[in-house]
């Protein structure tokens, strides 16, 4: 995971989330031993993104959370739905190809499964 945890002074802005969420997304794949393909990569990232634009305008229920908090939320989130992309290649990989990428068909089938799952994907 990022070396430094999610918190006020290190989040700060949309843009800061955004990267934090990423770059957790990454290193999480890293650590289960795969890597983002081409199209997956743009979408988590775009996943980020969106993440952090409804981490800083929660809804009202979350209206008592701090961005740290509903940083550190996303970030189990993202990494069930990391899970969940890797669990897919059984699914969609039948000829077990694709060495240790998760792409679009895992992406596309976590995202059929889980979304809505606030704030990583509507």
């Amino acid at each position: 995971m990022p070396t430094q945890y999610a918190n006020e002074q290190t989040l700060g802005s949309e843009e800061n989330i955004a990267e934090y969420l990423k770059q957790y997304a990454w290193v999480y794949a890293f650590s289960q031993g795969y890597r983002f393909g081409s199209g997956s990569e743009g979408e988590i990232q775009y996943m980020a993104g969106q993440a952090a634009a409804a981490i800083l305008n929660p809804p009202a229920d979350y209206g008592g959370a701090s961005p740290a908090q509903l940083t550190r939320i996303a970030e189990k989130q993202l990494g069930i739905f990391i899970d969940n992309m890797i669990i897919a290649r059984g699914e969609v990989y039948l000829d077990g190809g694709h060495g240790g990428v998760i792409g679009e068909d895992t992406l596309a089938w976590a995202k059929a499964r889980l979304c809505p799952m606030w704030p990583i994907c509507k």
